[in-house]
């Protein structure tokens, strides 16, 4: 997704090998990516890749300050999140909604201590 908005394509391209410790975001080839990237694109969206290094240091933070422990795609979105801040795409004052659906206990690898 991000390497197709980057490159102003319509469409996504597949992903050759695609590999992260969030399994819900392995989408090598999105069937609905040129929906996504037209949605992103009419509301003045963008979007961000986040490292499995990012989305985990994101999933310990959330866990330290809001005592709960997110599955990795949804640590993504929080490490995302920082990444728009750092940037100033997203100014400090912005308010931010981040859904995470998954629990984290469903990934216990991600724990550290537990080989992540």
């Amino acid at each position: 997704m991000v390497r197709a908005y980057e490159h102003g394509s319509a469409k996504t391209e597949p992903w050759p090998d695609a590999s992260t410790v969030a399994f819900g975001l392995t989408v090598p080839a999105p069937l609905g990516g040129f929906l996504v990237l037209d949605a992103v694109r009419s509301t003045g969206g963008t979007a961000v890749a986040v490292t499995d290094s990012e989305l985990l240091a994101a999933q310990r933070q959330v866990a330290r300050a809001e005592g709960t422990w997110v599955c990795p795609e949804g640590a993504a979105c929080f490490a995302g999140v920082a990444q728009l801040r750092q940037s100033g795409w997203l100014a400090g004052s912005d308010e931010v909604v981040v859904l995470s659906t998954g629990a984290g206990l469903k990934y216990p690898e991600t724990m550290p201590g537990a080989g992540a």
